[in-house]
């Protein structure tokens, strides 16, 4: 890479376990063992992911890119030009569409290990307090509250038919930015 830009770093959509899970009677998905703590039928989730992350090299020239595959979460301005207490818009595309409504949840570095939630960043459950939702658009701000690493995870499920839904995962991995550092390095 000695050409100065931005660069997308993306794990292809790749497919994972199959898990045995049950379906509620509002349509809600638990697998291992949270179905032991909830009534259903019987169903299947087949699970695919990917992961993104972006490197600068010299000055951004940041577009955002679509890979039209899974689940996307897209920044709408340079990845890698984020600061503390700065809202950044983002949107969540699955499949080359907006992704309305759909969960962000966001987890600082360390965060989920050191805060030992009682909740797992999969599960249909989570409902962490720094939680983002977008809107009927697919898009979002987020506004982030430390500097330093963070993970932004995203999970729509799919249904295929009575017994296999299809659950696909994208977390994009950012590095925030304190307000004096933006612009020194170039």
């Amino acid at each position: 890479m000695s050409d100065s830009g931005t660069y997308r770093i993306h794990s292809a959509l790749r497919k994972g376990p199959k898990y045995k899970g049950i379906e509620t009677d509002n349509a809600k998905l638990y697998f291992a063992n949270d179905t032991l703590k909830h009534k259903g039928k019987s169903t299947q989730l087949q699970y695919y992911s990917s992961a993104d992350t972006y490197l600068t090299l010299g000055k951004s020239n940041y577009k955002p890119c679509f890979m039209n595959r899974g689940v996307e979460i897209i920044p709408l301005h340079s990845p890698n030009d984020i600061v503390l207490h700065t809202p950044t818009k983002f949107c969540i595309y699955f499949n080359g569409k907006p992704a309305p409504n759909a969960r962000v949840v966001v987890a600082y570095d360390n965060d989920h290990y050191v805060t030992v939630p009682s909740t797992d960043l999969y599960d249909i459950e989570n409902a962490r307090s720094n939680n983002i939702y977008a809107n009927d658009r697919g898009e979002f701000y987020f506004n982030p509250q430390k500097a330093g690493l963070v993970l932004l995870f995203v999970t729509i499920h799919k249904k295929i038919n009575n017994t296999l839904w299809e659950s696909y995962n994208n977390s994009l991995t950012l590095e925030i930015q304190l307000p004096d550092v933006i612009g020194k390095n170039d």
